[in-house]
Formats: C-alpha cells, sequence, structure tokens
C-alpha cells in the first residue's frame, strides 16, 4: 500500500468568481511545480457549474502537504482566494495509483 498522501476538493466560489478562483488555484499550481514533494496538483473548473472548481492532489506525504501550507507564496494565494470562496469539501485520501 502506497504512502503517498492525497486530497480531493470541491471548492464553489462566489457567483460570477469561479474563473478568477481558478487562475489563483492554477498560481498555486505554478508554485507548487518546483516543490518536489509535490507529485500531482490539477485545477479543473466544471462546465456545467463555473464556480465550482476541483483540486486533485497528490504528495509524498501527509507532512509534506502541511509544510507547503506554510510556503508564503501559498499562504499569498490563500488570502487571496479566501473572500472569492463559498464553500469548500476537502477530503484527504490515500493515494493507490493511476496515470
Amino acid at each position: 500500500m502506497s504512502t503517498k498522501f492525497g486530497m480531493q476538493a470541491v471548492i464553489t466560489a462566489q457567483k460570477d468568481k469561479g474563473t478568477d478562483l481558478a487562475e489563483l488555484l492554477l498560481k498555486a499550481s505554478r508554485i507548487l511545480s518546483t516543490n518536489d514533494h509535490c507529485e500531482m496538483y490539477s485545477v479543473q473548473q466544471s462546465v456545467t457549474d463555473p464556480e465550482k472548481i476541483y483540486i486533485s492532489e497528490v504528495w509524498k506525504s501527509e507532512e509534506a502537504h502541511k509544510a507547503s501550507l506554510t510556503n508564503p507564496a501559498v499562504r499569498e494565494v490563500i488570502t487571496k482566494a479566501m473572500p472569492l470562496i463559498v464553500s469548500m469539501n476537502a477530503t484527504p485520501t490515500a493515494y493507490l495509483g493511476g496515470k
């Protein structure tokens, strides 16, 4: 069994702010692209409800995920994103595999 840590999140933005939120989360993805412990940070936007943004993450460990949240650049993105968010449902997962 893998010890990798996953996170699946559905984030709902304020009305007409889905694209703005997605752009911020894509910025987070670019920041995390240099983090060797982050194996995947995928941002998707619903085509039927543009206020819904889906995030899929895979990390080498849960500790690596937690540590990423202390990165000043990541903290800045979180601070800018929070006012755009209506709700968030995040579920930690055990990464099993796949492409």
